[in-house]
């Protein structure tokens, strides 16, 4: 999602602030006014454990897909209820 106010273009600028610090990428990163995660999404690719941040839903639900999520989603539930085998044909 691309919307007025993304960080996307800063990431090199506070990926060389924080990495000025010492602090490794064994380490808690919190994005506040996480927006659409692209800064902690950033930061969990560097292998921080990321704390994400804000007060709009659109935020919350995209926080908890690329920040959250560790898997790709294998849809379980959702191909049984549809009775669909795994390579996607109809059982």
């Amino acid at each position: 999602m691309k919307y007025y106010g993304a960080k996307s273009k800063l990431l090199p600028f506070i990926e060389q602030a924080v990495m000025r610090t010492g602090v490794n990428g064994k380490s808690n990163f919190v994005d506040l006014f996480a927006g659409t995660s692209a800064v902690g999404g950033h930061f969990k690719k560097l292998g921080y454990t990321v704390i994400s941040n804000d007060t709009l839903e659109f935020s919350y639900a995209i926080a908890k897909t690329y920040i959250e999520t560790n898997n790709e989603p294998t849809f379980k539930k959702l191909k049984s209820y549809l009775k669909l085998k795994d390579d996607n044909k109809i059982l």
